[in-house]
């Protein structure tokens, strides 16, 4: 997992060059390392345990009880080989980019031949599951970061699994574990599933066991036990980096800004009961470019950017049932909406022309 990771920063890093190519160039062997070591184990079994997929000490295999496969491990190499071939695409690499997209591709396939299995929710990843199930939902927490935030168009071929996963795992969950891999990750799905009402509770257990008034408002410990309904004890040290990082992802979803690929996407998700979300200063990139936003959502979405933006894609909602037309306005101007359910609520499309630094943009149903 510590290899897949580091694949997928220093891609992110990557796409953020002002020179990304030569910035690519003078650190190709580290790179194409990377890379590389995941076919190595492929092509060395009889060392490394692979199988069609990999083999692991990992925690995310369920260390230090079992090793062996994990979703979480396959589908994060999945995730870095797909990344790094764009880097070589770039350089003019094509027989790696080549190479590791076909690796890429076999795990796909193995993936959905070694962890997919039959659950009262339909057919979901249940099989070698660590982290009280968490490592199941690796397929919807993880691609988001390369692929973005639109879940149900980003991989549509394992939507039905993921949100069977995501189900199953709602339905099993106790609080108080660890923070990150298993708090964060079960608040991720929940949102990129559209799951409100769950992300809302989720949320809330979330606030009780971060809350902090002795060092700060809030500190994010490492692990937390519910003692009694609505009482928690945290454990472990507090501000471990892994377990803030995903409580910052799960607040990154809420908020939106999407900027995976070379498009500009605002896709806010406020749970059940919330009232707005806002962010300043956030760098969001598009096209070899970085715009500094400052977005409030309180079902109008206000933004203000450093530069002109490329066309947006603006989701309004979560909205309850309708009963009337959707409707959308921008600057206080009608413009098409577009419809979807998602989830457990109804969701409103709006397409924000290129070119401006600052809008507002609604939208709702006749009768909201």
């Amino acid at each position: 997992d510590g290899q897949f990771m580091v694949a997928l920063f220093l891609w992110t890093l990557w796409k953020r060059q002002p020179n990304r190519v030569q910035w690519a160039r003078e650190r190709w062997e580290d790179i194409a390392g990377l890379g590389d070591w995941f076919l190595w184990q492929f092509a060395h079994p009889e060392i490394s345990g692979a199988t069609d997929v990999l083999w692991s000490d990992s925690e995310s295999s369920g260390w230090p009880f079992k090793v062996g496969p994990s979703l979480y491990v396959d589908v994060g190499a999945r995730e870095s080989l797909y990344a790094l071939a764009e880097i070589a695409d770039a350089l003019g690499e094509a027989e790696k980019a080549r190479a590791w997209r076909s690796r890429a591709d076999a795990l796909r396939a193995a993936i959905e031949r070694n962890y997919l299995g039959e659950t009262a929710e339909g057919l979901a990843w249940c099989r070698q599951d660590s982290w009280d199930g968490q490592t199941n939902l690796a397929p919807i927490i993880l691609p988001c970061d390369r692929l973005g935030l639109d879940v149900p168009r980003i991989e549509p071929e394992w939507l039905a699994y993921n949100r069977a996963a995501g189900a199953v795992n709602r339905r099993n969950f106790v609080p108080g574990a660890a923070m990150g891999y298993c708090q964060a990750f079960t608040l991720q799905a929940a949102l990129l599933l559209d799951a409100m009402e769950d992300a809302a509770r989720f949320l809330r257990q979330d606030a009780l066991m971060i809350y902090n008034p002795v060092e700060q408002p809030y500190i994010i410990p490492e692990s937390a036990r519910q003692l009694r309904p609505g009482v928690f004890t945290r454990t472990g040290d507090l501000g471990n980096c892994v377990q803030q990082a995903e409580i910052l992802k799960a607040l990154r979803i809420i908020m939106g800004v999407d900027d995976a690929g070379d498009s500009l996407r605002l896709i806010p998700r406020l749970p059940a009961g919330w009232t707005g979300a806002s962010v300043a200063h956030y760098p969001a990139y598009f096209g070899q470019l970085t715009a500094e936003l400052s977005c409030a959502y309180t079902l109008t979405l206000r933004v203000e950017a450093d530069r002109p933006l490329p066309a947006v894609r603006f989701r309004a909602g979560p909205f309850a049932e309708p009963v009337g037309e959707a409707w959308g306005l921008l600057d206080g101007r009608a413009i098409p909406a577009r419809e979807e359910q998602s989830g457990d609520a109804y969701w409103i499309w709006l397409e924000i022309p290129a070119g401006l630094t600052a809008f507002a943009a609604q939208a709702g149903f006749e009768d909201t």
